[in-house]
């Protein structure tokens, strides 16, 4: 029997099973590429870093939402996620300006609405925009795979009311018209008096002298 068939049939099962390999996800905890996070304002910041992030994370596949003021519980976090149907919120705090510059970014699960990861960047006292564009991703994605897993457990709601601060309201009831003093009214509503000119009519005797 010939050889040539035997590594023929050895070849084509190599590249079956690479092309498998490459077809394949590498990590079935691949994060959510379509998770919604809130981005609140960084703490101490002129909008550059947090825009900065705001693009990092937005490549990411990450959709981001902004706008919305914190709240003040774990609860209250938890109630917000479900209402807005979010994965989590990410928020942050400058320290120092120039080389000494440090950045604390911090994730905020939308399932518990507790903080899960806050690396720091700027300590090796680099260019601070470039650390962030290399090691944001490899600090947070894991949690944020994490927080995307959760996102799908059912959720309980609180049995306190939550007002969501994200935007100007908008007035769905007419305003109420000024109302007039009662001297005005009765003014507007009282009879005019008729006038008492009247014009009178003088008869003539035309046969008269």
């Amino acid at each position: 029997m010939s050889l040539a068939a035997p590594r023929a049939r050895v070849r084509l099962a190599g590249l079956v099973s690479l092309s498998f390999a490459l077809a394949t996800p590498a990590s079935a905890n691949a994060p959510n590429r379509h998770g919604k996070v809130v981005l609140f304002p960084f703490h101490s910041d002129d909008d550059a870093i947090s825009n900065h992030v705001e693009r990092l994370l937005r490549a990411h596949g990450l959709e981001i939402m902004t706008g919305v003021r914190p709240v003040d519980s774990a609860e209250q976090y938890r109630d917000m996620a479900t209402h807005l149907m979010l994965v989590g919120y990410v928020e942050g705090s400058v320290r120092g300006t120039g080389a000494k510059a440090r950045v604390t970014v911090r994730l905020r699960s939308g399932y518990s609405g507790r903080i899960v990861a806050q690396p720091t960047f700027g300590r090796s006292g680099g260019n601070l925009r470039r650390e962030l564009g290399e090691k944001l991703w490899e600090k947070l994605g894991p949690a944020v795979t994490r927080i995307c897993k959760e996102a799908t457990k059912p959720r309980k709601r609180s049995r306190t009311m939550l007002t969501i601060d994200a935007g100007t309201p908008i007035e769905t009831t007419p305003r109420e018209q000024p109302r007039e003093s009662p001297a005005a009214t009765a003014s507007a509503t009282a009879p005019k008096p008729k006038s008492s000119t009247t014009s009178a009519t003088t008869w003539v005797d035309p046969f008269a002298e």
